[in-house]
């Protein structure tokens, strides 16, 4: 919580953002000595490429309205093309399990 200016009474604020992007986002900021305003992105899309331009966050990187994105994102090789990447920070194993369609009961 915020505090007002005589500091005794609490006033209540919602975070846009916040998770270990962000954390990670903040630390960044700290150690290169730089500012950031956080948005979500106009039409909650990562990006991918339609009729003929890129949509999401690639399509705001792209044009200039972000100059970076901080978020678990997939590295493919249409986005590759055309922004950098970093190494990826953090990995899983999950996976998505599915039955076949001939697979017999135990």
């Amino acid at each position: 919580s915020l505090h007002s200016s005589n500091d005794t009474v609490p006033i209540q604020f919602k975070k846009c953002c916040y998770g270990y992007c962000i954390d990670l986002l903040e630390k960044l900021a700290e150690d290169m000595n730089f500012d950031f305003d956080l948005y979500i992105v106009g039409d909650g899309k990562y990006g991918t490429w339609k009729n003929g331009h890129w949509t999401g966050l690639v399509g705001d990187l792209l044009g200039g309205s972000a100059h970076m994105a901080v978020t678990s994102f997939s590295i493919n090789t249409a986005r590759s093309q055309v922004i950098d990447f970093t190494s990826p920070f953090f990995s899983t194993s999950l996976g998505i399990l599915v039955r076949t369609r001939d697979t017999a009961a135990p």
